[in-house]
C-alpha cells in the first residue's frame, strides 16, 4: 500500500512537473553516488556493471537528486530485462554543453511498440511480468525530470548488444 501511494505522488509530481533545485555539483561526488547505487541494485541479479567516462567537466548543473532517480529508474529497467549474471553498461559523456547518460543492457530489447511507448504514463511494454512493484512509471518520470532539466531522453536497442538502451541529454550548465 504504500508503496502504491509513493507511486500515485510520484505521478502528480511528473505531471505537474517537479520542483527543480539545481546546484553546480561536482560530477565525481555525482558520479561517486550514482555509481555505488547502480552496483547495489545490478547486484541483485549477480549483473556485472561496466562504467565508461569520457570529457566530463568538473561540474554539472542539476538537480543532484532528481537526475540520480531519473537514472536509477533507467538502470532498474535495464536490470529487470538483464539475463542473470550478465551485463549492465552505464557511459557518460560530454560534449560542448551537454552532458550525455547512457544505460544499456544485454536483454531482448525493445519491441517496436515500445519504442513508441516506453515513456507513456503507465505503459508496460512486456505482459509477462506480473511484478506487483512495477506499474509502468519508470521511464515516464525519467522523461519527465529530464525534461524538467531542458534535456531529452531517447529509447533504442544498442546496436552492439541487442538490448535496450537509454540515453540521457541535458545541459549541464
Amino acid at each position: 500500500m504504500e508503496r502504491y501511494v509513493q507511486m500515485l505522488i510520484n505521478i502528480s509530481k511528473a505531471e505537474a512537473g517537479f520542483s527543480l533545485r539545481r546546484k553546480d555539483t561536482p560530477i565525481r561526488t555525482f558520479l561517486d553516488e550514482l555509481y555505488a547505487q547502480i552496483g547495489a541494485l545490478a547486484s541483485v541479479k549477480q549483473l556485472k556493471t561496466e562504467f565508461k567516462e569520457k570529457d566530463l567537466p568538473d561540474i554539472i548543473r542539476a538537480d543532484v537528486s532528481l537526475m540520480q532517480r531519473a537514472i536509477i529508474n533507467i538502470v532498474s529497467n535495464a536490470v529487470d530485462y538483464s539475463p542473470e549474471h550478465g551485463t549492465i553498461w552505464f557511459s557518460v559523456s560530454s560534449e560542448g554543453n551537454k552532458i550525455r547518460f547512457t544505460v544499456t543492457d544485454g536483454g531482448k530489447g525493445f519491441s517496436p511498440e515500445d519504442l513508441k511507448r516506453a515513456t507513456s504514463q503507465f505503459y508496460q511494454g512486456d505482459f509477462s511480468r506480473n511484478s506487483k512493484l512495477h506499474y509502468g512509471m519508470g521511464l515516464f518520470i525519467a522523461d519527465s525530470i529530464v525534461k524538467q532539466h531542458g534535456g531529452t531522453l531517447t529509447v533504442a536497442n544498442s546496436p552492439a548488444t541487442g538490448g535496450g538502451m537509454v540515453t540521457m541529454e541535458i545541459h549541464r550548465k
